[in-house]
């Protein structure tokens, strides 16, 4: 089965949608390894940088696994900035993409700007949901 161009993990903070979103990435890259395609992590959770995708990027790399983040300019830096990178692996059509997206308006503002090219290139989109949270 071919994995979706673009999956979009999305859901409210403590859901656990980064978690999925890294684990889900590691394994499609385990999964590709063998055709030499690495999947590309994008981390649209700008807002609220609780638990960050950047904190494990290292991590998952030795897995097989880039991560592109909201702000390259480093770990420490909370700013609710989009890195030119991210159109780019959303745009390309050579990798998948595992999107982290946190799920409110102001979060899916991040997603809009890029809907005509995620429409293009196909996508699924999970919503996490963690009854035990709230």
């Amino acid at each position: 089965m071919t994995p979706p161009q673009i999956t979009v993990s999305c859901g409210r903070f403590g859901s656990g949608k980064t978690e999925i979103a890294l684990n889900y990435a590691v394994q499609l890259a385990a999964r590709l390894a063998d055709q030499g395609i690495s999947p590309l992590l994008v981390d649209l959770d700008i807002v609220a940088l609780y638990f960050r995708t950047r904190d494990r990027a290292e991590e998952i790399a030795r897995r097989g696994v880039e991560t592109i983040t909201p702000f390259d300019a480093g770990h420490s830096i909370d700013v609710p900035a989009i890195s030119p990178r991210i159109p780019g692996a959303i745009e390309q059509s050579k990798r998948p993409v595992v999107i982290d997206l946190g799920c409110d308006q102001q979060r899916s503002r991040a997603l809009a700007q890029y809907a005509s090219s995620i429409d293009r290139r196909g996508y699924v989109m999970s919503f996490v949901v963690n009854p035990h949270r709230w």
